[in-house]
């Protein structure tokens, strides 16, 4: 998320866009499905919207990060039970 916000300070869509890209696989393989999709939406974001619009996006993508983090922290802690 670093790089992401990093490319948004620098209003970087290239680099934006490639920061994204980078989390689909990681976030599909963990099965944090809403993770992928919110990377997804904000990916197209980057080549037909407004740094608004890319802002909502990023904004979405943090709370979804937020979420499957928390969700991965439950399961390991019941996992190591």
């Amino acid at each position: 998320l670093e790089r992401v916000d990093a490319a948004r300070t620098d209003e970087d869509r290239q680099e934006l866009k490639l920061a994204l890209d980078t989390l689909v696989s990681p976030a599909e393989m963990l099965g944090a499905e809403e993770l992928a999709y919110v990377c997804r939406r904000a990916m197209a974001h980057c080549d037909q919207s407004s740094w608004d619009d890319i802002d909502v996006a990023a904004t979405d993508l943090h709370a979804a990060a937020q979420k499957t983090e928390s969700f991965a922290n439950a399961y390991l802690s019941v996992s190591k039970l």
